[in-house]
């Protein structure tokens, strides 16, 4: 490890924050999560502990210190996970959604913890409860409220499942962006992703959508759609019938097994999809030129060829997502 390293760990050291209380949800002694790192040097250092199973957190998060604490976010020499481009350009951190979760809580200046706009796909109902950060990452987590032990506010045709939502508060329009997270183990799905609905403009890119569930266990799915545009002539039927453009990659193993780092580049040109530093699909830019929200969630994806109701034998299960990084790029 370098000098400048040793003191990066230092410093995080310093600011990390104190363990949870005793007793806190789902913090057990499942998988171990590798150290965060720079650029796609992330197989070093102390992990965190999380199990996937455990009981329903009731805590409610508004009540906490809210205090927001950046730490050595936005470190201008990490450069991301992406050996194809790396040495081709200069990286700029955007800061607004750039996150290490060095914090005890989420940062309220950058993020939501739930969707403005949105309940949830039902049965399942995003809750602020299931969205925590700890061990310098954060957890959305989908629970089967069952044993009612959590007084749930159900919604008309909510039922049952609670699951997870964060928002940035800030759009962005292009850029390289990249997480490091571990897929929930269960059928509920763990997503990221970009959207942005306006009353002329209706987009949205899918970085992915993945599930433990039969079938799709070691399937990447990804999506880039066009629900709204101002004008007829952008390929849009008579009646702006929305288009979408599904992609798949097929993995060989279970992408819920271990961390991964998954990335978008978005240029005004094409899309690219990554996946631990390898390109997976390109698409042309044909649409995607309005500023979007970086979202983070889980739902109940129930229809045709989706993931279907999570088995409640498998929750609460915890999508985990080590940090989240983005960045202009500048040809050299």
């Amino acid at each position: 490890m370098g000098l400048r390293d040793r003191l990066k760990a230092k410093l995080l050291a310093e600011l990390a924050p104190s363990p949870p209380p005793s007793g806190a949800a789902h913090d057990g002694g499942g998988g171990s999560a590798p150290a965060k790192g720079h650029g796609h040097d992330h197989g070093h250092g102390h992990g965190h502990d999380h199990g996937e199973h455990g009981t329903c957190d009731c805590h409610d998060h508004d009540a906490e210190d809210a205090e927001a604490t950046d730490g050595v976010n936005a470190d201008p020499n990490v450069v991301p996970d992406y050996p194809a481009a790396v040495g081709k350009f200069a990286w700029t951190p955007i800061p607004h959604v750039w996150d290490e979760w060095n914090g005890r809580t989420l940062d309220a200046a950058k993020w939501h913890d739930h969707n403005p706009g949105w309940k949830g796909r039902k049965p399942g109902l995003f809750h602020p409860k299931n969205v925590r950060v700890a061990k310098s990452q954060l957890i959305l987590t989908a629970c089967c409220e069952d044993d009612g032990q959590c007084a749930i506010d159900w919604p008309d045709g909510y039922e049952r499942f609670t699951t997870a939502f964060v928002r940035a508060k800030k759009p962005v329009l292009y850029g390289y962006f990249e997480c490091r997270a571990k897929p929930m183990a269960s059928a509920a799905s763990s997503a990221f992703w970009f959207s942005n609905n306006q009353r002329d403009r209706w987009t949205e890119i899918d970085v992915f959508e993945l599930a433990r569930a039969r079938g799709h266990e070691c399937t990447y799915h990804m999506n880039a759609h066009v629900f709204r545009m101002p004008t007829r002539d952008v390929g849009l039927d008579k009646n702006q019938k929305p288009l979408s453009h599904p992609g798949v990659w097929t993995n060989s193993c279970a992408l819920c097994d271990d961390f991964h780092t998954f990335g978008l580049d978005w240029t005004p040109e094409a899309l690219t999809w990554v996946v631990d530093g390898r390109p997976v699909r390109s698409l042309p830019n044909t649409y995607w030129h309005q500023p979007l929200f970086m979202n983070f969630d889980s739902e109940t994806m129930v229809g045709p060829n989706w993931f279907g109701l999570p088995d409640p034998a498998e929750l609460p299960s915890e999508f985990i997502i080590d940090y989240v990084r983005a960045w202009t790029k500048t040809p050299l």
